[in-house]
């Protein structure tokens, strides 16, 4: 087997890992985010349903994480193995936006959890009394389900930061190449 077929394997694997940690993360936040709703439901206290942000949010960076690192392998495997024409023709396609597909859907699973949370914490809210307590509690729900959700909204295009990594791959293989004519 020779360096460049242990690294490609080496390569394969690593995704096949981001993958499955993505996997992984996205049930422990579907167990975790039903763990402390139901604690909010026996507890009947609303503002334990802001205490799945304190999951939400540490899943949803974790998966962003290994994502990255697969966009980042993807793109090195479409500049470095010109004998794989399949990442470079799949990168084509995305960026032409003519397949309505899902290339974000893992960002899915953490704006449907939020958007639980949300709203279970106003069927358990107590509408009597409303004092200046509750109201925070109000506030402090809705800027977190807004809050978090425009961050996903607005998180980059997943072919675009592929298309900057292939970009930057490009230019170490040219350098790498004026250096090998140099000598």
């Amino acid at each position: 087997m020779t360096n460049k077929d242990k690294e490609y394997e080496y390569l394969r694997n690593e995704i096949v890992n981001c993958f499955s940690v993505i996997h992984k993360t996205i049930q422990m936040l579907y167990v975790s985010t039903t763990v402390v709703i139901a604690w909010a439901i026996s507890a009947s206290n609303p503002l334990i349903c802001l205490a799945a942000y304190g999951v939400i949010i540490p899943t949803y960076i974790i998966s962003i994480d290994y994502n990255m690192g697969m966009l980042k392998i993807g793109a090195y495997l479409s500049v470095f193995y010109d004998d794989f024409k399949w990442e470079k023709r799949l990168h084509k396609i995305n960026c032409m936006n003519i397949i309505n597909r899902h290339a974000n859907s893992y960002r899915y699973p953490f704006s449907f959890c939020s958007i639980i949370s949300f709203v279970i914490f106003f069927i358990l809210f107590d509408y009597s009394n409303i004092a200046l307590n509750k109201i925070v509690q109000i506030i402090l729900n809705i800027l977190f389900i807004i809050g978090f959700n425009l961050f996903v909204l607005f998180q980059h295009n997943n072919d675009k930061i592929k298309q900057l990594y292939i970009d930057k791959w490009c230019d170490i293989k040219l350098e790498e190449e004026k250096n090998i004519n140099a000598d």
